[in-house]
């Protein structure tokens, strides 16, 4: 009898563990989880907002010079595009790629302006063309004899633009 009520008692008490192997670590992991997540939440509202200003000033500070690598590419890309006006067209992207190349801070050129700046950095020659080609522009958009040279303009200024870019 005796025996019979030890063993109902050993099977009853089921809480007292006999390995001598006491394991601490709780088996859920989504507990860790939770009590790592406020601190890298915290650590990344401090670290992020740093590292992004910080890539975007190096991005902002190199603008000058990502446009001035591009600006043939740009320049021939735009002047292949069909438009109403090609004259109008050609003188924005000459006076735009012009300013991309040199580092101008202004849109405002315009043919005088444009020898002045051109003026020792490149030759005579090349500075009377690029001269010469914009006055047609700004003259072919508001003359009556325009239509005659206009299949021409275009080509004209993709040489232009290739033998400036040589030269810059």
């Amino acid at each position: 009898n005796n025996k019979e009520e030890i063993d109902i008692i050993a099977n009853d008490i089921r809480f007292i563990k006999t390995d001598p192997k006491i394991n601490y670590k709780s088996k859920d992991s989504s507990i860790t989880f939770w009590i790592l997540t406020p601190y890298l939440m915290s650590f990344a509202c401090f670290a992020l907002p740093s590292l992004f200003g910080r890539y975007t000033q190096r991005r902002a500070s190199s603008l000058d010079f990502r446009n001035n690598k591009s600006a043939l590419r740009i320049a021939l890309k735009n002047i292949k595009k069909e438009t109403s006006d090609p004259y109008l067209q050609s003188s924005k992207v000459l006076y735009k790629y012009i300013k991309a190349k040199l580092y101008l801070k202004t849109d405002k050129l315009d043919p005088l302006a444009l020898e002045n700046i051109l003026n020792g950095k490149v030759s005579e020659k090349l500075i009377k063309k690029t001269v010469l080609l914009a006055q047609i522009c700004d003259a072919g958009r508001f003359s009556p004899e325009s239509n005659q040279l206009k299949d021409n303009i275009k080509v004209e200024t993709i040489n232009l633009l290739k033998d400036l870019d040589r030269l810059l």
